[in-house]
């Protein structure tokens, strides 16, 4: 990376604060980008020469921040388990089973189609639930309903 393109990249840094924020174009999960490349592992890339492994990971939790001494060089499982540890990623679904407004079965449904659920008659229940068969076999598999017992 060229003299221009790194002072290009640290004028769209402010360093006012503990982070270092990107004041650039940020992507739809918030973070900076520059050119087509996070802007985060830009700022590794110009602090140690190479771009990290697999991840440039925030100690600080700040998606905008591209301060070097802010980011490790972590894997993919690392960096998710780092994410968790913080309480970001995947929220659990708000409505599950029957509390779901669009559920055509209650808990006692399911319980039901586990107890007669065997091969050969998951159309017929199908039928009877408004279900197809295959989201029966799911049912009596546990794959589907898995926090009814």
């Amino acid at each position: 990376m060229d003299e221009k393109t790194i002072a290009l990249f640290w004028s769209k840094v402010d360093k006012s604060g503990k982070c270092w924020n990107w004041t650039g174009r940020l992507n739809r999960g918030g973070y900076g980008m520059f050119g087509d490349s996070l802007a985060h592992r830009r700022a590794w890339f110009i602090e140690h020469g190479e771009y990290p492994t697999q991840c440039a990971c925030h100690r600080c939790d700040n998606r905008r921040c591209v301060r070097p001494s802010h980011l490790f060089n972590g894997t993919r499982a690392e960096n998710l388990k780092d994410m968790r540890a913080k309480g970001r990623g995947s929220k659990p679904p708000l409505h599950r089973g029957e509390g779901h407004p669009k559920s055509p079965l209650k808990e006692s449904d399911v319980r039901d189609i586990r107890r007669e659920g065997k091969p050969g008659n998951y159309s017929a229940l199908g039928r009877r639930y408004g279900i197809s068969p295959q989201a029966i076999r799911q049912i009596v598999l546990r794959n589907f309903w898995k926090h009814v017992e």
